[in-house]
C-alpha cells in the first residue's frame, strides 16, 4: 500500500489518535496566493503595470538584493554590461567586470543553457514584468551565507505586492565567491541550476524545496555541467542526512547531493517521464513520488523506490535498473563494520540511510533482530494541555488557514487567549491572526503579544522557545459575528517545523476548545489535529555482492521483526542498510539491530 493508515485527523472530515500514512490523500495546503494576501490584508489592488523601454548596455537602474540569512533587502545600482539574445548581463561594480568574459557567459547561456533546459522543463514567462523578453544577471558585491547564486520568486511582482521587489526577471550572482572570470563551467551551471527554478515558479508549480533543489542540480548534471563526485560524494560521505528535509546550515553540500541524486535515480530508472511526473508533484514528504508513480509505474509503491534506492547508492550495480545507475558513478557510501552478535543501536531522520558491513567468515544464515520506534512526533513539542493541538501541515509558499467564527453579540470587552508554540524560519514564514465581519472580503490583521513586524502586519515568527499564551483584544468587534483566522504563511524555500496551537479561549463568551473534543465547527484548510504521533517504519535490507550480480533481501518493520537471509556461497561482500520511513515529520527514529552469531 502506498500509505497505510493506522488513524488519523483530516481537518473537517474525522479526528482520532494517530496522524500515519494513509491510503488516503492529505488533506490541500493552499498555496500563498501574494496578489490575494496583499488585496486581503493590505488593501492593495495592482492596475496594468506600463511596458518600460527595453534597456540597452550602459544602462543603469535599480535593484534590490536579499541578504539571505536575515532576509533583508538593500537597494544598489547596477549597470548593463553585455546583452545577448536571451540574457542580459548587469553588474553592481562594473569596472570589476570582464566584458570579454561577460560577453562569452551570455553566448554560452544563449547557446547551452536556454534551450536545454526549456526542452526539458518548458518555459519561463515571456515577457516578464518589466516587458523585456530577456532575463536578468545581476551581479551583486555578495548575497552572504555562502551563495553563489539566487532566484527570488519576489522580484516578478509589483512593488505594491512585494515592496522592494526588483520587478524583473532575474537571477542575483555573488561577485565575491564566483570572481572574475564570469565564463567559467561552474558559472554557467550556476545559470543552469537557477533558470530551474525560475521556469517552476513562473508554471505555478510548487516542489518542495528538497525536489526543487534536485531538479535543479539533476538540470546541471543533464547538461554535463555537473561533475558527478561534486554534490553526490559529499552526501555519500553523510548517507544519514533527510532527503526530504533541507537545511542551509548542516551539511548543505549534502542535501544537494541526496536531492540530485534521487532525482537522477527517478531518471536513469523511470526515463524522462518519471523525472517529469517527479517534477510536477507537490505536496510534503513522498507525495510528489507517490505522484509521479501513478503516473509511471502504479504497481510500485513510493517507500519501495525508496528502499531501491537505498540500496543502489550502496551497490551500485551495472546494468540494474533498480540497483544502479546509469548516469553517474558513485563513490562508496559511509559504513560501519559490525561484528556478529552486536547490537548496534542509531537514531536516523526519515528517508536516511546507515549502512553496515559484515565479516562473512563461518556465515551460512544471517539473522537480523529489529527494534524500532513504531511512532515518532510530528514536532518537537507535546500539547500544553491533554493530548491534541492544532497543526498546520509543512509546506513551502503555503498559506494554511484555521479559522472559527465567535458570536460577540452579548461581549463587551471580549478578549481572544490561545497557546502557541511555533519554530518558524525566521524573517520569511509567520503566523498572522486575522479577523473578518464581511464574510472574507476584507481581513483585519490582529496583533499578539508576541507579534513583530511582518510584510502583512503584526506577526509571530522565529522559535517561541517553548509554549506562551498569547492574547489579543476583539473589542473593536464586540456586539458582532467576527470569524478569526490563523494564518501560517510561507515562502517559497525552505521551512521548519511550524506551529502548534492549543487552549483556545474567549471567557466572554464561555467559550473554550482544549483542542480535546474534536474538530467540531473549526474550518480548516492546511491544518490538521493531532495527538503529534506519525506512524514510523524501518526499511532492513541485507545486500550481498555475488560472482552472478547482486541480491536484495528486504523487511518493513513496524516497531520489531526478524529477518533470516541466507548468505550466497559466492558472496563477495554483505552488507545492510537501515532506512526509517515516517511522513509529516524532521524527528529522528530510534532503531535497534541485533546481528545474530552464525551457527558453530
Amino acid at each position: 500500500m502506498i500509505r497505510r493508515m493506522i488513524a488519523a485527523v483530516i481537518a473537517m472530515c474525522a479526528w482520532t489518535t494517530v496522524l500515519a500514512q494513509s491510503t488516503d490523500p492529505l488533506p490541500a495546503i493552499p498555496p500563498r496566493d501574494r496578489a490575494a494576501l496583499a488585496r486581503e490584508l493590505l488593501g492593495v489592488t495592482v492596475t496594468e503595470l506600463p511596458t518600460p523601454a527595453l534597456a540597452t548596455v550602459g544602462d543603469r537602474r535599480t535593484f534590490y538584493a536579499m541578504d539571505i540569512e536575515s532576509g533583508e533587502r538593500r537597494g544598489l545600482q547596477a549597470e548593463m554590461i553585455a546583452a545577448g539574445s536571451h540574457a542580459t548581463l548587469w553588474a553592481e561594480t562594473p569596472d570589476s567586470i570582464d566584458v570579454d568574459a561577460a560577453a562569452s557567459l551570455l553566448q554560452q547561456f544563449d547557446d547551452v543553457v536556454y534551450p536545454a533546459v526549456r526542452e526539458m522543463w518548458g518555459s519561463e514567462d515571456i515577457p516578464g514584468i518589466d516587458g523585456d523578453p530577456r532575463l536578468m544577471i545581476v551581479f551583486v558585491e555578495d548575497v552572504e551565507s555562502g551563495t553563489a547564486a539566487y532566484y527570488s520568486s519576489s522580484d516578478r511582482y509589483p512593488s505594491e505586492i512585494v515592496p522592494l521587489s526588483s520587478e524583473a526577471d532575474l537571477f542575483f550572482v555573488s561577485s565575491a565567491l564566483v570572481g572574475n572570470r564570469l565564463d567559467r563551467p561552474q558559472v554557467v551551471a550556476t545559470l543552469a541550476h537557477e533558470f530551474q527554478h525560475m521556469i517552476r515558479d513562473h508554471r505555478g508549480e510548487r516542489p518542495q524545496t528538497w525536489l526543487n533543489e534536485g531538479l535543479s542540480t539533476y538540470t546541471e548534471l543533464a547538461l554535463g555541467l555537473l561533475p558527478s563526485d561534486w554534490a553526490f560524494s559529499t552526501f555519500q560521505r553523510s548517507p544519514g542526512i533527510q532527503l526530504t528535509d533541507w537545511s542551509l546550515e548542516e551539511n548543505r553540500g549534502a542535501h544537494y547531493g541526496a536531492a540530485g541524486l534521487f532525482v537522477t535515480y527517478v531518471a536513469d530508472r523511470f526515463g524522462r517521464d518519471g523525472v517529469t511526473a517527479l517534477a510536477t508533484g507537490e505536496g510534503p514528504g513522498l507525495a510528489p513520488v507517490r505522484a509521479m508513480l501513478t503516473m509511471v509505474d502504479p504497481t510500485l509503491d513510493a517507500e519501495t523506490v525508496i528502499a531501491d534506492w537505498t540500496a543502489a547508492n550502496f551497490l551500485r550495480a551495472e546494468g540494474s535498473a533498480a540497483y544502479g545507475y546509469r548516469s553517474v558513478t558513485l563513490p562508496v557510501p559511509d559504513s560501519r563494520p559490525v561484528e556478529w552478535g552486536e547490537t548496534i543501536k542509531t537514531s536516523l531522520p526519515p528517508y536516511a540511510a546507515a549502512y553496515y558491513t559484515l565479516d562473512l567468515a563461518g556465515a551460512g544464515v544471517l539473522t537480523v533482530d529489529v527494534n524500532a520506534d513504531i511512532a515518532v512526533p510530528m514536532l518537537p513539542a507535546s500539547p500544553a494541555s491533554g493530548d491534541h493541538f492544532w497543526v498546520p501541515l509543512r509546506a513551502d509558499d503555503s498559506a494554511a488557514a484555521l479559522t472559527r467564527e465567535f458570536d460577540l453579540a452579548s461581549a463587551s470587552t471580549p478578549e481572544l487567549r490561545f497557546d502557541v508554540w511555533y519554530d518558524l524560519e525566521d524573517n520569511y514564514d509567520y503566523l498572522l491572526l486575522t479577523a473578518t465581519t464581511d464574510s472574507g472580503a476584507t481581513w483585519q490583521v490582529l496583533e499578539p503579544d508576541s507579534a513583530v513586524d511582518s510584510p502583512y502586519g503584526p506577526a509571530l515568527t522565529g522559535y517561541s522557545g517553548g509554549w506562551r499564551t498569547e492574547r489579543v483584544s476583539l473589542e473593536d468587534y464586540a456586539g458582532q459575528r467576527v470569524r478569526v483566522r490563523w494564518l501560517v504563511v510561507t515562502d517559497d524555500a525552505l521551512t521548519e517545523p511550524g506551529v502548534a496551537l492549543d487552549d483556545i479561549a474567549v471567557d466572554a463568551i464561555g467559550f473554550h476548545d482544549d483542542t480535546e473534543q474534536g474538530v467540531g465547527d473549526w474550518s480548516a484548510a492546511g491544518w490538521v489535529l493531532t495527538d503529534n504521533r506519525i506512524e514510523a517504519s524501518v526499511w532492513v535490507q541485507v545486500m550481498q555482492r555475488t560472482g552472478s550480480g547482486v541480491r536484495v533481501d528486504r523487511q518493513r518493520v513496524y516497531g520489531s521483526g526478524r529477518l533470516d537471509v541466507a548468505v550466497a556461497p559466492d558472496a563477495r561482500e554483505v552488507a545492510i542498510a537501515v532506512t526509517p520511513l515516517a511522513d509529516m515529520t524532521t524527528e529522528p527514529i530510534s532503531v535497534a539491530l541485533t546481528v545474530q552469531a552464525p551457527p558453530d
